[in-house]
């Protein structure tokens, strides 16, 4: 459970302040540096260590699995929310016709690859209105040819949030596009 006392121990450098830039430049928990450390030990050993690292690898990944409710196979990691997204473009290959919808709040690298001259599908932007974003906007977007719907839970532009919910259901009574959600600002 996270509480003061954790705080104080996973992130002694904050002591009384309140630091609010975590997605630009995250202060990460001490568990952190243990695990570059624990990285660093299992590399002295060469390729032995490789067989350390893939077991870390398949506890994390196991451990997302059991938090999202799902097997560990449908689990992937990534390097950056980036190489996530361009992923999951590429596999849906992606045809003439097609159409992204993504928003103005969004971090860019969420929808550069449909932006690419490769890409045939065609994007569409959610725009916002007064710093937000409304549902009857995306309704008037969707149609049966939107492939993937690409949002950012909070803002990186403005720290809007959007209504999660409100937003899958506007999504899937309107189509049965892919939904990449960006949890990074969260």
């Amino acid at each position: 459970m996270l509480d003061q006392s954790t705080r104080d121990q996973d992130f002694p450098s904050l002591g009384e302040r309140v630091y609010l830039n975590t997605a630009a430049e995250g202060i990460p928990p001490l568990a952190v540096g243990a695990a570059f450390q624990q990285y660093f030990q299992d590399k002295l050993l060469g390729m032995d260590g490789r067989k350390l690292h893939e077991a870390q690898w398949d506890a994390a990944k196991d451990l997302l699995a059991q938090m999202y409710g799902l097997s560990s196979d449908e689990v992937s990691i990534c390097s950056c929310s980036s190489e996530a997204f361009n992923l999951a473009y590429q596999a849906l290959q992606l045809k003439a016709g097609d159409e992204i919808i993504v928003s103005d709040l969004d971090f860019p690298a969420s929808y550069t690859f449909g932006l690419q001259q490769s890409c045939p599908a065609t994007v569409k932007v959610w725009k916002s209105r007064d710093w937000e974003l409304h549902l009857d906007d995306l309704q008037s977007l969707l149609s049966d040819k939107t492939r993937v719907v690409s949002i950012s839970l909070v803002s990186f532009f403005n720290g809007y949030k959007i209504p999660l919910q409100d937003v899958i259901q506007t999504i899937r009574a309107n189509s049965s596009a892919l939904i990449a959600l960006d949890v990074t600002q969260a």
